[in-house]
C-alpha cells in the first residue's frame, strides 16, 4: 500500500480481482467444455438414446391398442362382406327358383332325369366327353396338315 491509497480502495481492488478470477474460471470451464468434442458427442448420444427409448416405449404402449383396433376393423369388414355375400346368394337362389318355375313341367322332369343319370354314370360320361375332345383335336390337326 502506498501512502496515497485508502484502506477501502485496497479492499475493493481485492474483491474485484476475486470476481475477475471467478469470471475467468467460468470462462475457462466453458471453453474446455466446448473443446471437449468427445464429451459433447457422448452427451448427445446419451440424449438421443433417451429419446429413442422413450419413443420405443410409447410405440410399445400403443401397439396393443392399434392391433385391437385393426382387428375390430377387419372383423367389421368381414361381417359386412359376409352379409353382402348372403344377400347376393339369396337373390341368386330366388332367381334360380323363379327360372325353374318358368320352365314347363316335362322339361323340368327331363332335365332332372338327365342330371340324375349323369351323377349315376359319371365315369362313362367323362370317358365319352374325353374321347370327343380328343377326336375334335385330332380332326383339327388333320385339317391343318392337309393344307
Amino acid at each position: 500500500m502506498t501512502a496515497g491509497e485508502a484502506p477501502g480502495d485496497a479492499q475493493q481492488l481485492r474483491e474485484e480481482i476475486e470476481r475477475t478470477r471467478e469470471d475467468l474460471g467460468t470462462t475457462v470451464e466453458q471453453l474446455v467444455a466446448k473443446a471437449d468434442v468427445k464429451g459433447r458427442a457422448q452427451a448427445r448420444a446419451a440424449e438421443l438414446a433417451r429419446q429413442v427409448t422413450w419413443q420405443a416405449r410409447s410405440v410399445m404402449a400403443q401397439a396393443p391398442k392399434l392391433a385391437a383396433q385393426a382387428g375390430k376393423q377387419a372383423t367389421g369388414r368381414a361381417e359386412s362382406a359376409r352379409g353382402t355375400l348372403a344377400a347376393t346368394t339369396a337373390g341368386a337362389r330366388r332367381k334360380a327358383a323363379d327360372a325353374g318355375q318358368a320352365v314347363p313341367g316335362p322339361v323340368r322332369e327331363a332335365s332332372a332325369k338327365g342330371a340324375s343319370a349323369a351323377r349315376k354314370h359319371w365315369v362313362p360320361l367323362s370317358a365319352a366327353v374325353g374321347a370327343g375332345v380328343l377326336s375334335a383335336a385330332a380332326f383339327i390337326v388333320w385339317q391343318r396338315r392337309k393344307r
